[in-house]
């Protein structure tokens, strides 16, 4: 893929924005009607080619000159958010709100902030506020946010009105067999009944239930606990890794903003705080946490200075801050290398500074920053690696992102595609599409298919090979290796440190990003040049759209862009310079030399994203967070969902019964087929549902399929 020397492939906003000079950007800003989505738009490709001080320019014009508009408010929300302030950032959309009430952009981006917050007493407000103002307006603007908030707070008329007004004549069958079910647990279930400050009575109660298998009494309970007046501390933990577990997604979020309000400094949450902010990218918001350090255990201390360092490397937390942690924390270390881990990559930043904010004093609309060589497109070296399973879901994907980019792709796997079962060996990813989100997660063991469904285990486990010829024509590249896994364990099956949950996977795959490194290296000294930006991936992560910005960035500055970036960092895909994809390969060959994950001082241990993340640290690497480019989810070869129904059906036909297990496969693929309208299917299914199978059928007569098997139409949505 060869780049011309245009603007393809850049935005309408970015291209509109890269044309303007000053005058014609001031003239815009300072007409007496703004046109708002331009502001917007103008806004968001300066944060995107992070200059959040020149878009801070703009909002201040705006604000002043327009003080009764809410988008100057959305602006600083914006620009809060990209800057790692998440609450500000939530903060300006409720004074864009409170500005221009029921404002559609800033009442949709308020509700989402709010979920994604815990916010639910705030959400419940607000839906009640539009059912009660004007419904047939307002609860679209909010959306499902408001019909899932209300569930949660047991407002089930206010959840029934947001159905009425949402789905219409086209009813969603599934949402209201939701709501019915939900009503019907809070109505069977008690209050906690627990004792004022007795912190840790409700945490034995729930974890009584959750060993009792019974999610349909645990879900109330949990939700009454955070409607009672200031949870303990740890109840507040035990309610939120039984709603993770459940996958109860909301009120996981409302229990840690419980812990958020009422025990902000209580040290065990720190480490959750400090995940859940960062994983929204506030950073600079998580790095607060770690203001008072003085009540931290020893046995905290270690994993407290490791991920501020962290929150120090994704320009979060300022170095003189993470010297004062290091100072504060090193007397209760357990592992005092993590002091000098801290210290030899605040020594290193500033031998290496990287600029965040790449800002011009104006809001004249200059290109991001350029090339050293000039103003042409950047040399992109794409380094995939690892097992083959999912990569032709994800490089279809990639390809048509880097479209008209000047790309050359490198490809190092093995002979073995895999299976695609992962570390743990679950099926998760290898399911239909739609099925996986129905079953539990104990539920997803490659083993249990095995036992019960060895056709459905042949299908989901199938495993294949490849030829190097029909790699390069498939990746249009020459650069493919392939090699054997068989012999990598033989060579390595002695070095027990390398090993992490008994197996070698996480060695082969830094030994795999080493491999797809060299491949490009090779390839530049016969060349006589370098790359100026190389991109890893794994291959079954795809790139579904590229941001150029980030491309020119990672260019010019001696950093690592990934998606995400917490108290670990994201290990599937990196976009980099070439100066830090050095160090970035370099994992394998320490490995390789010292024989153990404990090469540096201050190393965990623990291999992938905590070792990937500790080794950039020890080099001194600054990490960002991509400003427009997105990923895939990881991928896998997935079968159709009428090719896993049929297999299923043939499986249970002339059976007695049906397990728990095999019970909640069957009613799951059924709920699906529902669902998607595979109507034919379903009905074979069902009727091959054993008559002695009570579990099953009793879960499908109360089950939204049943309406639908009985009038033989489609699930709405």
């Amino acid at each position: 893929m060869r780049s011309s020397e245009s603007a393809e492939g850049q935005s309408p906003a970015d291209r509109s924005v890269l044309r303007l000079d000053e005058p014609s950007v001031v003239s815009l800003i300072r007409n007496a009607r703004p046109h708002w989505p331009d502001m917007l738009d103008l806004c968001g490709a300066l944060l995107r080619q992070r200059r959040a001080s020149d878009a801070r320019i703009l909002a201040d014009e705006l604000s002043a000159r327009h003080p009764e508009a809410a988008e100057p408010f959305m602006l600083r929300a914006a620009i809060a958010h990209d800057e790692g302030e998440w609450t500000l950032g939530i903060a300006m959309l409720q004074r864009a709100f409170d500005t221009s009430p029921w404002h559609p952009e800033a009442t949709g981006l308020l509700a989402r902030r709010w979920w994604q917050d815990g916010r639910v007493p705030e959400l419940v407000a607000l839906a009640r506020r539009a059912v009660a103002e004007n419904p047939a307006k307002h609860v679209p603007l909010i959306g499902y946010i408001g019909f899932d908030a209300s569930i949660e707070m047991a407002e089930f008329e206010l959840a029934e009105h947001f159905l009425r007004v949402l789905d219409g004549k086209a009813r969603q069958l599934e949402r209201r067999n939701h709501l019915a079910r939900e009503a019907r647990n809070w109505a069977a279930s008690e209050a906690p009944h627990e004792p004022a400050g007795r912190d840790g009575r409700l945490r034995r109660r729930i974890d009584a239930l959750v060993a009792e298998g019974d999610p349909d009494a645990i879900r109330p309970l949990l939700r009454r606990s955070l409607m009672e007046p200031k949870p303990g501390a740890r109840d507040l933990i035990a309610i939120r890794t039984a709603a993770g577990r459940l996958r109860m997604t909301l009120t996981e979020r409302w229990a840690l903003r419980q812990m958020r309000d009422h025990h902000p400094g209580y040290p065990g949450q720190i480490m959750i705080l400090t995940d859940f902010l960062s994983q929204l990218g506030a950073h600079r918001e998580a790095s607060r946490l770690y203001d008072d350090l003085s009540q931290a255990s020893a046995q905290q201390a270690d994993m407290l200075l490791r991920s501020a360092t962290y929150m120090a490397s994704a320009g979060g937390m300022a170095l003189d801050r993470l010297e004062e942690a290091a100072a504060a924390l090193e007397p209760k270390l357990a592992d005092p290398g993590v002091a000098s881990l801290a210290r030899r990559f605040i020594a290193q930043s500033h031998a290496r500074p990287v600029r965040r904010d790449v800002s011009i004093g104006s809001v004249s609309a200059l290109p991001a920053p350029a090339l050293a060589a000039g103003d042409r497109r950047p040399r992109v070296a794409i380094c995939m690696s690892g097992q083959l399973r999912g990569f032709r879901n994800a490089w279809p994907q990639t390809r048509k992102a880097l479209a008209g980019e000047d790309v050359t792709v490198f490809v190092s796997t093995w002979a073995d595609a895999g299976s695609g079962l992962g570390q743990r060996l679950s099926v998760d990813r290898r399911l239909p599409v739609g099925l996986m989100p129905r079953l539990a997660g104990e539920h997803m063991d490659s083993a249990l298919f095995a036992r019960s469904f060895p056709g459905l285990s042949t299908l989901l486990t199938g495993r294949r090979s490849y030829e190097r010829e029909e790699l390069q024509a498939y990746f249009g590249t020459p650069h493919v290796e392939i090699e054997d896994e068989e012999d990598f364990n033989r060579r390595h099956e002695h070095r027990t440190g390398l090993y992490w949950l008994n197996k070698l996977n996480q060695a082969k795959m830094f030994y795999m990003i080493h491999q797809a490194h060299e491949q490009m290296r090779r390839f530049e000294e016969a060349e006589g040049r370098r790359f100026d930006v190389v991109i890893r991936l794994r291959c079954d992560n795809g790139i579904s759209e590229l941001a150029r910005e980030d491309l020119l960035y990672a260019a010019s500055e001696p950093v690592c862009l990934v998606p995400s970036s917490t108290t670990k960092l994201h290990d599937r895909s990196a976009m980099m310079s070439r100066q830090v994809s050095s160090s970035y390969a370099s994992v394998y060959p320490n490995l390789n030399r010292h024989g153990d994950a404990r090469y540096f001082e201050g190393a965990t241990g623990q291999f992938a994203e905590y070792l990937i993340g500790g080794h950039l640290i020890d080099q001194g690497v600054a990490v960002g967070l991509f400003k427009g480019t997105k990923t895939t989810s990881l991928l896998s070869d997935q079968p159709s969902l009428q090719e896993f129904g049929e297999i299923l059906t043939a499986e249970i036909q002339g059976r007695e019964d049906l397990d728990t297990f095999e019970s909640a496969v069957v009613v799951a693929t059924i709920e699906t087929m529902a669902a998607t309208r595979s109507i034919e299917a379903m009905s074979r299914l069902w009727q091959a549902v054993p008559a002695g199978a009570t579990t099953a059928r009793a879960r499908l007569d109360r089950s939204f399929a049943a309406k639908v098997m009985a009038s033989g139409a489609p699930a709405g949505g």
